[in-house]
């Protein structure tokens, strides 16, 4: 056995279901924890229980690998309908967070994907997800394989979100009062660097919007008296503020790899990217962690530069202010 084995590995070396059982161990006649490190020389009892399972935290503490093979064989068959659940629970959970739920109901599609990861069902696949052998990019590596050349180009698993909403506070300068609840407009999102307006709500203090902001003007003609000058703190660094924005362009391939290619080389983080055909034309949707105007500026005339792009655009909510 390996240096540093433990009666889990001895127990698991006798014999399997000797493993199964295996609640306790003495060691030289004095019990010990599982986690213990035999010596050579020892001589090892183990105490079974026909009433015991293995626990998953045994792949933590045991050394060898026929041990760690023989606990993760007996999760796959005793817990299978579990794990075939919960398989699906992270899918769904994930792809839709992803918005790319239309390939959940494909299940030719993810036959095949259980067929080229020598899956014998989707289900064994589903299994392996729900119990952390296959990850979700093994599985969205082999959608993009599956689909026609051209519209894999669309998929993107998207990074979790960097922006530092704890610090928007900092950024902004209310004029002639200190210490007030900030909030930024979801309607039009500003960035540093944009003109700025002040709206003070109803118990959510005051609310920053772009100047253009349709959502602000509306406001600004029906409750003048809430209006407050407000302004950004010079050169404040190291927030990210999220940004919607629309490209369109006549369709070719490859065009989403490159509008993505030039947001990764200005080290912009996209937290949410969707590509689609809209009456002919090739829409790109995306959700962009930028830091300031200027940045927001360069990656607009980046992306407007490449070919077939007809325009660039920021998106306003009108819903939401």
């Amino acid at each position: 056995m390996p240096v540093g084995s433990t009666p889990i590995d001895f127990a698991y070396r006798i014999h399997t279901d000797v493993g199964h059982r295996c609640v306790g161990a003495k060691v030289n006649a004095k019990i010990v924890p599982l986690e213990h490190q035999l010596q050579n020389a020892d001589i090892v009892e183990i105490i079974t229980s026909k009433h015991s399972n293995p626990r998953l935290d045994w792949l933590k503490i045991c050394k060898s690998t026929h041990a760690k093979n023989k606990i993760r064989q007996w999760f796959k068959k005793e817990r299978r309908e579990e794990n075939i659940h919960l398989g699906k629970e992270i899918l769904e959970r994930e792809f839709k967070k992803n918005h790319l739920e239309e390939y959940l109901k494909d299940n030719q599609l993810f036959q095949k994907i259980a067929d080229k990861l020598t899956f014998h069902t989707s289900e064994d696949l589903y299994a392996s997800i729900g119990y952390g052998e296959t990850t979700l990019t093994q599985i969205f590596n082999k959608i993009k394989e599956e689909l026609p050349k051209g519209e894999e180009d669309g998929l993107f698993l998207i990074k979790k979100s960097k922006k530092s909403k704890g610090r928007y506070v900092q950024a902004i300068k209310v004029k002639g009062i200190d210490n007030v609840l900030v909030r930024f407009s979801k309607c039009c999102q500003p960035v540093l660097g944009d003109e700025i307006k002040g709206y003070i709500t109803l118990g959510k203090g005051v609310s920053i919007h772009r100047a253009d902001c349709p959502n602000f003007q509306a406001l600004s003609q029906h409750s003048k008296e809430r209006l407050i000058e407000v302004s950004w703190e010079k050169d404040f660094q190291g927030v990210f503020y999220g940004v919607e924005v629309e490209v369109e362009a006549s369709d070719r391939p490859g065009l989403l790899s490159e509008i993505m290619g030039v947001i990764s080389e200005l080290r912009i983080n996209a937290s949410y990217c969707r590509a689609f055909i809209q009456k002919e034309k090739a829409v790109v949707k995306l959700s962009l962690d930028i830091n300031n105007r200027n940045q927001l500026d360069t990656a607009f005339q980046r992306i407007g530069k490449l070919k077939n792009v007809i325009q660039v655009k920021r998106l306003i909510n009108a819903t939401n202010n």
